[in-house]
């Protein structure tokens, strides 16, 4: 969010070589932005503070639950003690320096998926996965994989897939972590229903699932997954 477009195309072009950053959407007025993250809800979101008619901690409160990461990009440094107050996850300065971007980009990705099992752990008998009119109920351990799509997640099991409007992070943030790893960008699997992984040559490799469904392996996971399958 950020009412200059110049500050905006800038930001772009520095997240644009993270291939594991996908942009959903960008606005120029905090209404525009809270629209834009209550229908997409995106991992992280980066505020400008000055804004016109509402500033960016006005927004805050008005986050839909899970809030994504908040990373302020401004031209200001004075309110960067109230960013952290208010659990941000970095404070930028303009004009933005593609290695603060990436470290930025860094600290979020290891809050999403980087933290102990102590804090991403939520132990639950069932899931709650709202698809159309219905909310289905699942077990973590019937769940086989999770596939992003655009602003949608396929959640799989051995009998059926549920398609619900969502991110990985927000329905990961529910599943136990000893369990469930990020393979790829857009896969998050449950390695108790890991059969067989395949080398395929060029770095190339997929992960077999109990159902025999072969799933793409990221290069930059793949060390991961071996270390968490005992491969290493």
């Amino acid at each position: 969010m950020d009412d200059e477009p110049l500050a905006r195309n800038r930001l772009k072009s520095l997240l644009a070589p993270d291939n594991e950053v996908d942009i959903v959407g960008e606005s120029g007025s905090a209404e525009e932005a809270l629209a834009a993250i209550q229908s997409t809800r995106p991992d992280l979101v980066f505020l400008d503070v000055q804004m016109p008619k509402a500033d960016a901690f006005s927004l805050l409160d008005r986050l839909p639950s899970p809030a994504p990461a908040i990373v302020f990009a401004t031209a200001y440094d004075q309110y960067a003690v109230d960013a952290f107050d208010a659990n941000a996850a970095d404070y930028l300065l303009k004009p933005f320096r593609r290695e603060r971007v990436q470290i930025a980009v860094a600290r979020v990705k290891e809050r999403v998926w980087g933290s102990t099992p102590q804090q991403n752990t939520v132990r639950l008998n069932r899931v709650p996965i709202r698809t159309g009119s219905r909310t289905v109920l699942l077990a973590p351990k019937e769940i086989l994989w999770l596939e992003a799509s655009a602003n949608y997640v396929d959640v799989c099991t051995a009998a059926a897939k549920f398609t619900t409007r969502s991110t990985l992070a927000a329905i990961v943030s529910r599943l136990p972590s000893e369990s469930f790893l990020r393979i790829h960008r857009s896969f998050v699997v449950n390695i108790d229903h890991a059969r067989e992984l395949i080398h395929c040559g060029n770095g190339e490799a997929v992960l077999v699932m109990s159902n025999r469904r072969e799933l793409p392996i990221g290069k930059t996971y793949k060390d991961t997954l071996e270390s968490r399958l005992s491969l290493t």
